[in-house]
């Protein structure tokens, strides 16, 4: 159970309205093929997520689809839905929710256009997002491919290294053994801790304090991310004491363009559990908020830009200054073979003639001449067969490095220009000058995503996760690409910055989609923007932009957990008076 409470200095809670929603008639987005309207959700979860989830399909005018186990039967997330149908059957609890090729078959035969995971369950799962896009259906989250690299906590180390922002020591791939962990120790010192490869949410995680504690907890750390996340592999990283731990939520669209929301305070754990949610931090120091918020936004950019060089061996960061390295590699194999046959006969006749002659004379008065002729005659043929093969291989190894750095100190049309022109775009170029004077850079780099069909960027919404010890350095320690539970509290303390006495502030808006009446105040719910961004609309269609969005007031949001203290707070059941 979520108990949050909100306060604001000076604003109440229905004065504030949600007027940054666009009209779905009046953007580029729609007019560019990339749009795709979403008639029909289902939320492959239960209970509070799946209910948020359909509220905003409500005033979006959405029809819902829910899903319920055998033992979910009266469940109210089934009741809220416009439709409800049975998955896993036969099947435990947990197990009906992670049946991706029985939740796929019920989306497809009722034409579903998009899944929400929710959180927890299949959310985190790459195979689920992909098993959405080969059927045909959209999946509101992340890419795949994002959600895969996230969901290995081995390569999102790397990726943050790899984005320069500061991650705790740890081993670069999970560990195949504890001897493994104990080289480490070694190296870096007692105390280490054990985490799931490919998981989170404080399961899979033991602290190893000492030698004689090692096995222990490798083979208990083992074990629950075997049982939690179908796959036991581990990586060690250093323990860091008493640290406070932060994390920044973040919103990202299709084209590359990506927003924080600022930070919350989750210090307050048990067993690795969030139990308390403070937005924004208390006593932060200002410069490390900053940079908090700033490394969130790279990481986040980092994970398009290896996803886009994965695809187009290119890479473009839109940075104050650019540094652009591409590296190719070509192997040429050529080979030949050339057989030769050559047969050659010579015959050659040799004849050789003897003559003899024997004379003999006798006194007698008899002379007798005796003349034998012999001839002999030899021939001899000879017959010479050659055979010749020749294999002849040749290895071409080239490999081209360009360097490219750019400090842009003119403007971003001129950038635009010189990019267009390189690629031999002068015409889109052309073509977005008579209509994008004086837009902003988002505005811009969503045009010539558009315009390109290129499909980039880290999507919809995630929270980047660090660790501050008490020195004030922060490390990187993992990314939730989902929605999470204490998204509540930042939805609280965040609001649109618009001009005074403006009630709809830009000209476009999409209020005509929400329902009259609906709870709406402050930003778009994560939900709605959510599912605007799955359908194509970028972050300034939505009004979400950095510089007009800010933070009003605190929340905090508490857990209450249903634990029997006198059973060693075994989990429990009862009513809350």
């Amino acid at each position: 159970m979520l108990w949050n409470v909100a306060a604001r200095g000076g604003i109440g809670m229905l004065a504030v309205r949600r007027a940054c929603l666009y009209s779905r008639s009046s953007h580029a987005a729609s007019k560019s093929g990339e749009y795709r309207p979403i008639k029909k959700v289902m939320v492959a979860n239960r209970g509070e997520i799946a209910i948020r989830v359909f509220r905003a399909c409500t005033e979006l005018g959405i029809r819902t689809v829910a899903v319920y186990s055998e033992q979910d039967t009266g469940q109210m997330h089934r009741q809220k839905a416009d439709e409800a149908y049975l998955i896993g059957k036969g099947l435990e609890p947990v197990a009906a929710y992670l049946d991706i090729a029985d939740i796929i078959k019920v989306a497809k035969e009722n034409d579903v256009d998009a899944i929400h995971p929710g959180y927890g369950f299949l959310s985190e799962r790459s195979d689920f997002a992909q098993a959405c896009l080969d059927a045909g259906i959209m999946f509101v989250g992340p890419s795949p491919e994002t959600v895969r690299m996230m969901g290995d906590k081995v390569e999102a180390r790397s990726l943050a290294i790899r984005a320069g922002v500061p991650v705790v020591p740890g081993t670069d791939r999970p560990i195949t053994c504890k001897q493994d962990a104990q080289v480490f120790a070694e190296t870096h010192g007692y105390p280490i801790i054990f985490k799931a490869a490919y998981g989170g949410g404080g399961r899979g995680m033991r602290v190893v304090r000492e030698y004689e504690e090692l096995e222990e907890n490798y083979q208990r750390a083992h074990s629950e991310a075997l049982a939690a996340f179908g796959n036991g592999a581990l990586f060690v990283e250093k323990f860091i004491e008493k640290p406070r731990h932060i994390e920044v939520q973040i919103l990202g669209d299709k084209y590359g363009n990506v927003i924080h929301l600022y930070e919350r305070d989750c210090s307050i754990q048990r067993r690795h559990q969030k139990v308390v949610e403070i937005a924004p931090a208390f006593q932060l120091d200002p410069h490390l908020r900053e940079r908090l918020h700033a490394d969130s936004v790279t990481l986040a950019k980092q994970v398009c830009t290896h996803a886009h060089t994965r695809t187009r061996a290119h890479t473009h960061a839109r940075m104050q200054v650019h540094t652009h390295t591409q590296v190719r590699t070509r192997v040429h194999t050529h080979r030949y073979a050339r057989a030769c046959t050559h047969t050659g006969t010579h015959a050659r006749a040799h004849t050789h003639a003897h003559a003899y002659t024997w004379t003999h004379t006798r006194t007698h008065g008899h002379t007798r001449v005796h003349m034998d002729t012999h001839t002999r005659t030899h021939r001899y043929t000879w017959t010479h067969r050659y055979t010749w093969t020749h294999t002849h291989t040749w290895t071409h190894r080239y490999t081209h490095v360009h360097s490219y750095t750019h400090t842009r100190a003119g403007a971003y049309m001129c950038d635009l220009q010189r990019k267009c022109e390189k690629r031999g775009e002068r015409g889109l170029y052309l073509k977005l000058g008579r209509h994008m004077k004086g837009r902003s850079r988002d505005e811009l780099n969503t045009a010539v995503c558009l315009r390109r069909r290129r499909r980039v960027g880290y999507e919809n919404a995630g929270t980047v996760e660090f660790l501050v010890d008490k020195h004030g350095k922060h490390y990187f320690i993992e990314v939730n690409s989902r929605l999470q539970v204490e998204h509540t509290v930042t939805e609280e303390i965040t609001e649109p910055i618009q001009p005074k006495g403006a009630l709809r502030g830009q000209a476009h808006r999409f209020l005509d989609e929400i329902k009259p009446g609906s709870q709406c105040g402050g930003l778009l719910p994560p939900e709605v923007v959510q599912l605007k961004v799955c359908e194509g609309r970028s972050l300034a269609d939505l009004g979400l932009r950095q510089d007009k969005i800010r933070v009003n007031g605190c929340a905090i949001q508490c857990r209450v957990t249903t634990e029997d203290p006198a059973r060693g707070f075994q989990p429990d059941t009862g009513r809350l008076e």
